[in-house]
């Protein structure tokens, strides 16, 4: 199965728009970052200097990170990545203001 990948930038942040098929497209946000950075995922961009963090897979902050496994904590977890989703989804209507309306 082959993709068709197109990268626009948002000042300096990446989105990427995978068409996997006529009914399935993502959309991948990067941010720049380091190889040993805050992301769990990390790209190069052909072309860019450096390396990019998938902004959605940003590393839990340390004041939620330091709570014991409970209700709160999950509360919490849930909450920062759904403010990432939320945040990537804004980029992606951004970069390709055309999929959206």
């Amino acid at each position: 199965m082959s993709s068709n990948v197109t990268t626009r930038f948002v000042g300096e942040i990446a989105v990427q728009k995978v068409v996997i098929s006529p009914n399935w497209i993502e959309y991948d946000v990067w941010e720049p970052s380091a190889l040993v950075g805050k992301h769990h995922t990390i790209t190069h961009l052909d072309g860019h200097d450096g390396w990019y963090g998938k902004l959605d897979t940003q590393f839990i902050p340390p004041d939620i990170e330091i709570l014991p496994i409970g209700e709160e904590r999950f509360s919490r977890v849930q909450g920062y990545r759904e403010a990432l989703e939320l945040i990537a989804s804004v980029y992606s209507r951004l970069a390709f203001p055309e999929d959206f309306s």
